[in-house]
């Protein structure tokens, strides 16, 4: 393998199937909206195959509505509603405990529709992001504002007051459904909520979307997952607020958190659709793998969210939140891929994050993982294939990109990590010192006795580490380095 160093760029190349990287000062830092791929490839990667189709149009619910006033009972109403019906909740009023989605025969002509009774005119556009103002909450501190100059209260709240469960529940076979406006979080308390829309890795759940939702949990308290997507196909989560993902260190009853969670069990996973989201989580705002897995998750959509964690969150720093007991929250990255195929990341600001608990602070992992569970490695089919960054900001972290295929802490190999498109973006307030990591933009290697690191291309990154921009590493041939 040959590493050539140019003056102004890093171009790495080696013969055959082979990792080539390029790194310029060139920057064209545009939002796009895309409703349609125009070719099949971005450079070495392959685009999403199949993308879920989300729209208000594409999700008809023809049949009868049903109005669940304060007090009333939604389960029940949500267990007669046949295919096609609209269930509206009170706007303002809560209903506590859980929401099951039950399994039915729905199809693509009737879904099940649970929303708010605001009129659609109080809400949102459909393609517009729900922010807490919609809960009548005009700021939350630490956050960007939501110029929210009226705050009104028009969303249907439901909120879980126990432990150990989730305020929905996706059952096995769930199919066909869409939730709009709703407020979903839970008490607060020492208790842990692993999920507030949560999908079993063993279920298989399909064609749901969720729009224009507020979903959090507490200020202190351990919630660990926002939307958890299980064994599911065919899922959207769509312009909503989700905030207050965290588990508290060292005495926490959780110690990984997400805003939006998937890539492992053993049911066929994807496509996905993440879309115009506010995701803020302690732990990694967006996770794929880390667990058992036989299959990969495929065709995964993530554009124009904003990935955030709250500086509040850093120990030490003005205002500090963590537990209740004075323990900061486990902080690790903005985007981790142990497990998945065919992944976009189009048109994200991703801000904020830092070191000093399991990981060095950068904010993007692309990382295959043969996850070791109990001294098992538990998934040799894990790889991380056909990944492309682009259009994208990085803001106020110890590092860019960590991308390696290792053996996992029990020796275990992964499938393949390769073919990667990174490019146009702009990476800046990169500090190690400040934000607890190695202050570069990027670090890539291959550890021993795995798969080759190959077919990696990085182009048009405007970035400003401190000191180093790029750290390579082979244990399996030795690097020659020019210019």
């Amino acid at each position: 393998m040959r590493f050539f160093i140019l003056p102004c760029s890093t171009v790495v190349t080696k013969k055959g199937r082979s990792l080539f990287l390029i790194v310029s000062m060139v920057f064209a830092f545009t939002l796009v909206s895309i409703a349609a791929y125009a070719g099949t490839f971005d450079g070495p990667a392959e685009l999403p195959r199949v993308l879920v189709q989300s729209a208000l149009v594409s999700t008809p619910s023809p049949g009868k509505s049903w109005t669940v006033p304060a007090g009333g009972n939604v389960q029940t109403a949500v267990n007669n509603a046949k295919c096609g019906d609209t269930i509206y909740l009170q706007a303002g009023a809560t209903y506590t405990g859980t929401l099951t989605l039950p399994a039915k025969a729905c199809d693509s002509q009737h879904w099940i529709t649970i929303r708010t009774n605001a009129p659609d005119t109080a809400l949102p556009g459909p393609a517009a992001r729900m922010t807490p103002c919609y809960a009548g909450v005009s700021s939350l501190p630490g956050r960007p504002s939501f110029n929210c100059s009226a705050p009104k209260n028009v969303l249907a709240k439901i909120v879980y007051n126990g432990n150990n469960w989730y305020p929905v529940y996706v059952s096995d076979g769930a199919n066909h459904y869409r939730l709009i406006g709703l407020e979903i979080t839970r008490t607060p308390g020492p208790n842990v909520v692993y999920g507030l829309i949560f999908i079993r890795n063993t279920f298989r759940a399909d064609h749901l979307v969720f729009d224009r939702l507020w979903i959090h949990g507490t200020p202190n308290s351990d919630t660990a997952h926002g939307v958890s997507l299980g064994g599911s196909q065919f899922v959207a989560v769509l312009n909503s607020y989700i905030n207050d993902l965290h588990c508290v260190a060292i005495s926490g009853a959780c110690t990984d958190s997400q805003a939006v969670g998937g890539g492992v069990g053993n049911l066929p996973k994807g496509p996905y659709q993440i879309v115009n989201n506010f995701l803020e989580s302690a732990g990694e705002n967006i996770l794929f793998g880390g667990g058992s897995a036989s299959s990969s998750p495929v065709d995964i959509e993530i554009r124009k969210n904003h990935f955030f964690k709250p500086l509040t969150w850093m120990k030490g720093s003005p205002g500090f939140v963590g537990g209740t007991n004075g323990n900061p929250f486990v902080v690790k990255n903005h985007l981790e891929l142990k497990n998945a195929q065919r992944v976009l990341l189009d048109s994200n600001i991703l801000e904020n994050t830092w070191g000093g608990f399991s990981q060095g602070g950068f904010s993007v992992l692309l990382t295959p993982k043969n996850q070791t569970l109990n001294g098992v490695n538990v998934c040799p089919s894990c790889q991380v294939t056909d990944v492309t960054i682009r259009y994208s900001r990085i803001s106020h972290v110890a590092g860019g990109f960590q991308i390696a295929n290792a053996l996992s802490d029990g020796g275990g190999i992964p499938l393949a990590g390769q073919r990667y498109s990174i490019h146009d973006l702009v990476v800046d307030d990169i500090d190690g010192t400040k934000y607890k990591g190695g202050g570069l933009l990027a670090q890539l290697g291959t550890g021993p006795r795995v798969p080759k690191l190959q077919d990696v291309q990085i182009q048009h990154v405007t970035a400003f580490p401190p000191h180093t921009m790029l750290v390579v590493g082979n244990v399996l041939s030795n690097p020659d380095m020019q210019n």
